[in-house]
């Protein structure tokens, strides 16, 4: 069925309507049914569904910072292309592989969580196997349990990052209402108490 005809039939149908039963809003109800009778039938029409995916890469451990950040933004770049959205992303830097890959015994590690239709793995995949500075990869899909436990996980590295520094403003405002002189407020902010 093609939209030309299903558009002719709603338009008698609002003609209808505004005749016989005095509605004036007759064009507000003739595109709701447009929308929503047409999708249906337009050619390849599939809802995209979003899934919650993991991506591991582990990068040539030869690469600058800025070639890393490149690298980096070149993957981000094709999953928000797709219509995917950016979770959570994590740089654990250089670390030794349990094996030499290409006679490499370390590689810079990176984590990334996104959500995106699932055409979009597709075409990492590929650019994958086009980049040489990429030694392995793993993309893993996620279920409610691993998306769960992603959270939690936020949660605790978040909780980890603040920890310190309220452990320092504690210790400042001890150091004031005790009277302390101003190297020793110094020192317990740097953290060298």
């Amino acid at each position: 069925m093609a939209y030309s005809v299903v558009l002719t039939a709603l338009r008698r149908m609002a003609r209808w309507l505004t005749a016989n039963c005095f509605l004036r809003d007759a064009d507000c109800y003739l595109v709701a049914a447009f929308a929503y009778l047409c999708q249906p039938f337009s050619k390849g029409y599939q809802p995209q569904r979003m899934n919650s995916y993991e991506l591991v890469i582990i990068f040539d451990p030869v690469l600058s910072d800025d070639e890393l950040r490149d690298e980096i933004k070149t993957y981000q770049d094709i999953i928000t292309s797709g219509g995917g959205s950016m979770v959570h992303e994590e740089r654990w830097g250089l670390r030794p592989l349990a094996f030499p890959i290409r006679r490499k015994t370390t590689g810079l590690y990176y984590l990334a969580e996104f959500q995106c239709p699932g055409e979009v793995i597709a075409r990492l995949e590929t650019q994958f196997g086009r980049d040489d500075r990429v030694i392995r990869q793993v993309i893993t899909r996620m279920d409610k349990y691993a998306i769960e436990y992603a959270e939690r996980r936020r949660r605790r590295l978040q909780a980890a990052k603040e920890a310190p520094e309220a452990e320092k403003v504690e210790a400042i405002a001890e150091a004031v209402s005790t009277g302390d002189e101003p190297e020793t407020l110094k020192q317990t902010a740097e953290g060298n108490s």
